[in-house]
This record gives C-alpha cells, sequence and structure tokens, in this order.
C-alpha cells in the first residue's frame, strides 16, 4: 500500500472515530438529562410571636408585605412585660424586639422576605407564646424539584449535579443538587431533589421566585460509559466556554 493510500486510510479511521465520539457524546447529553414532572420554589418558613399574654394594638404588616430584617411587624402591650423590664429580669431591646417604658413591645421581623400570614387583629388578647404572623424567609429559597428516573441510571445523579431552573417568564437560573431522596412507583424511581440557586436566594428573580412558583426543572446526570472521563471533561469545558 502506498504512502497516500495509507494516509488517507488512517485519516479515514480518524475522521469517523471523532465522528462516532462526537456522536456519541450528543445522544449521551441527551439521555443524561432529565426534567421534572413537578417542581416549585420553597422557602423557609420563620413565625413571629411573643412569650408574654397582652393585647395587640397595631399590626404593621399584611400578607404579601415584603420585609427586611429588623422591621416591625407589630405591636402589643403587656402589663407583666412591664413589670418584669423594671425588675430587669427582661432586657428592653433585642433584634427581635424593642420594649416601651409602658410595656408596649414592638415585634421586628427575624429575617427578610414574605409575611404570608397575620393570625392577630389590633385589639384582641393573645396568650404568651401564640403565633402572631409567618414570613417566608427568602434568603432560605430553593427549588424541590421531583424527577421520574431509571433505576438504573440513579448511579449517574450525584449531589451537585448541575441544574437548569426555567422561571414562568422562560428565564433561566442555574443551581445544584444540594440533596435527594428516592421512592419507587411502577419501576421507576420518583427522585424529590433540593436544588440550591443562587439567584432565588437574591431574590433576582422577583416575584416569580416567591414561595409556591411553579417552575421547571433539567438535571443533569453523570456521563456513564468507557468514555465517560473524557466526556465529563468536554461538557465541564463547554459549560465553563458557555457560562452554563
Amino acid at each position: 500500500m502506498s504512502r497516500g493510500a495509507w494516509a488517507r486510510l488512517v485519516g479515514g479511521v480518524l475522521a469517523v472515530a471523532v465522528l462516532v465520539t462526537g456522536l456519541t457524546w450528543v445522544l449521551g447529553r441527551r439521555d443524561g438529562q432529565v426534567t421534572s414532572f413537578l417542581a416549585t420554589v420553597q422557602t423557609q418558613n420563620v413565625d413571629v410571636g411573643v412569650d408574654y399574654p397582652g393585647t395587640v394594638t397595631a399590626a404593621l404588616v399584611a400578607p404579601g408585605d415584603r420585609v427586611r430584617a429588623g422591621q416591625p411587624v407589630l405591636t402589643v402591650t403587656s402589663l407583666r412585660l412591664a413589670h418584669d423590664i423594671s425588675q430587669g429580669v427582661l432586657a428592653a431591646k433585642t433584634d427581635a424586639y424593642q420594649v416601651s417604658p409602658d410595656g408596649t413591645m414592638t415585634v421586628l421581623a427575624p429575617a427578610p422576605g414574605t409575611v404570608t400570614d397575620v393570625t392577630v387583629t389590633r385589639g384582641q388578647y393573645i396568650p404568651g407564646g401564640q403565633v402572631l404572623a409567618t414570613i417566608d424567609e427568602s434568603s432560605t429559597a430553593y427549588v424541590q424539584a421531583k424527577f421520574l428516573v431509571d433505576p438504573t441510571d440513579l448511579t449517574r445523579l450525584a449531589v451537585g449535579a448541575p441544574v437548569k431552573v426555567a422561571l414562568p417568564d422562560r428565564r433561566t437560573l442555574t443551581g445544584t443538587v444540594s440533596g435527594y431522596t428516592v421512592d419507587n412507583a411502577d419501576a421507576k424511581a420518583v427522585v424529590t431533589a433540593k436544588v440550591a440557586a443562587p439567584s432565588l436566594r437574591s431574590g433576582a428573580g422577583g416575584a416569580l421566585t416567591q414561595t409556591g412558583t411553579p417552575v421547571v426543572a433539567s438535571v443533569r446526570l453523570a456521563p456513564q460509559g468507557p468514555l465517560s472521563t473524557v466526556f465529563a471533561a468536554l461538557d465541564g469545558f463547554r459549560r465553563k466556554v458557555a457560562g452554563l
């Protein structure tokens, strides 16, 4: 075989190898992505209350209001509270409340977020320890997503896996799987994943990232097969270049 024919043969073999590898990577990427059948934005709830019985003198917020940490939420008057303040049993000011000399306590929001419930009204008597309002803490926002995954692919799902989160207005946020649980249903694994996304915690999505907002989450499964290490490196390079 002449050198020219040999070179053409080697070139053809290499071209086919590159083509097959590329197609395998593309098909592997398609097979390696799972889209949620249910996903919503969630936050941790913070209850606001007082330990002393008394009378609500003002409700300063309403459901739906956005509050900052330390913002006044309610005021409560309590003779028992005023007595304990005068005796030095209780500090007159903390991060959770401020108390005036007449025993009026101004209850402060413990964290930034959205008021979801106010359970009392002005003039209402309250026993000590009652929850007066509830705040969804925006700094704890995350996505809870459910996926149907083939049981053979469970080993390809890992904490730290990249996730795309599509908002109702088609904007896309990026995040990672921070934890998940698995249940079985009809020969499929139902994966409930918690997705951490910095943009959610910063409130970048506005009203579309409030608790209960429906979203669509797509998680990337790890490559598998003899070329999985190569594919993982290529995928990492692609994400770095594309800023995914």
